[in-house]
């Protein structure tokens, strides 16, 4: 356990090894939630809604969807595949350590380094627009559970992604398409109940609109208990499956492995 401590620990001050990485890091969060507010802002005038969102409703949604995001979706599965590509893969053979588990501990720190950073954003927009953030202080602990379990769930579909590169040298348009599916049905991109009524009906029976729409839905107390209570039981199934099959591939990827970058 102490020596993926140290990987948590590398992992960690890596984030911190160029500050000016960090302060753009910020800046550019700031940017991407202030310019949503002035487009949106001059949308909303004279009372518009946008479904069923008041201006307020909306915008906390694109905030809490940002750091949903980035607290629990980590970019390790471009990382394995490169290391399977170009074949760096081969030198943790040599090492006493479980590469997942190497892989895990590295995601930790790379996502509570997103997590202090995203926390900070917050509390900028914040004090810049209080007007604008519905404050829901009473739900916050159910929606912050959210955050680990989010964050393990996408740890092991991020694997089963990366097993691919074991099939196809490169998997980088892969990746994207489905960064691209699976924000839409997460409701990164837009409030599920939004979507056309096919889409919204597709995404009930996937998994992703528990990393970002529900907690954030939970956030603004649109859910029952008794849902709160269901919908934790399927992401725990959900996670045993991405698990299940993220372990079976790997290990039939791992037999096809030719270390051909090397």
């Amino acid at each position: 356990m102490s020596k993926y401590l140290q990987v948590f620990k590398i992992a960690w001050q890596r984030n911190f090894e160029y500050r000016a990485y960090f302060f753009g890091h910020m800046i550019l969060g700031l940017i991407n939630i202030v310019v949503p507010v002035l487009i949106f802002h001059y949308a909303f005038t004279n009372g518009a809604r946008f479904g069923n969102y008041t201006f307020s409703g909306l915008f906390t949604y694109l905030v809490m969807t940002k750091f949903m995001h980035f607290a629990s979706r980590g970019n390790i599965r471009r990382k394995i595949a490169s290391e399977i590509k170009d074949g760096s893969f081969s030198n943790y053979f040599l090492k006493p350590i479980s590469y997942k588990r190497y892989w895990f501990a590295y995601m930790l720190a790379d996502r509570l380094f997103e997590i202090v950073v995203q926390v900070i954003i917050l509390l900028i927009v914040l004090l810049l627009f209080p007007q604008f953030i519905n404050l829901q202080a009473g739900n916050l602990p159910l929606f912050l559970i959210f955050i680990p379990i989010a964050l393990l769930f996408n740890f092991f579909y991020s694997l089963l992604i990366a097993s691919i590169a074991f099939y196809i040298t490169d998997i980088n348009l892969i990746t994207t398409a489905l960064g691209i599916v699976t924000g839409l049905f997460a409701g990164e991109l837009i409030p599920i109940d939004i979507l056309p009524p096919i889409l919204n009906h597709i995404s009930n029976w996937l998994p992703f609109r528990f990393t970002a729409y529900f907690p954030i839905m939970v956030y603004q107390g649109k859910v029952s208990l008794q849902e709160y209570l269901i919908s934790c039981f399927s992401l725990a199934v959900w996670i045993l499956l991405f698990a299940l099959f993220s372990h079976f591939a790997w290990k039939k990827g791992v037999k096809r492995y030719e270390a051909i970058g090397r």
